[in-house]
């Protein structure tokens, strides 16, 4: 499977669904990821969650949170070497549509998701690109 493409997020949206994540069931909105530079092209990808469960992936184009940043940074927090929190505080990641505040009240959820991935061997038998 490679990372990143939509086999990958529906595989995400599968391993949030199998959990739970008390943190995610406030959440009510879709998210944009826009990852910059992938072999010099853009990977887009839109989770739909609502009441804390993933109901799907597709391509997309808006979303109520839009997040972007390069290709190297979003490989970075897969492989751990960067925390996701850390990423979106110091701007390495930026949040171009949403709420700010709202989405700092549920960093933790998003967190859990990027230990989800770890964890759950997304990125075991994962094809960087």
């Amino acid at each position: 499977m490679k990372f990143p493409s939509l086999e990958w997020a529906e595989e995400l949206c599968n391993e949030i669904n199998n959990i739970e994540i008390d943190e995610m069931r406030s959440w009510n909105w879709d998210i944009l990821f826009i990852l910059r530079n992938v072999k010099n092209n853009d990977m887009k990808f839109k989770v739909i969650i609502k009441a804390g469960k993933c109901l799907g992936v597709e391509e997309g184009e808006d979303a109520d949170y839009i997040i972007e940043g390069d290709y190297k940074i979003w490989k970075s927090i897969l492989l751990n070497e960067l925390d996701l929190a850390v990423a979106l505080l110091t701007g390495k990641l930026k949040l171009v549509k949403g709420d700010k505040l709202n989405l700092l009240r549920h960093i933790r959820a998003a967190v859990n998701i990027a230990n989800i991935i770890r964890t759950r061997g997304l990125t075991s038998n994962l094809e960087i690109m």
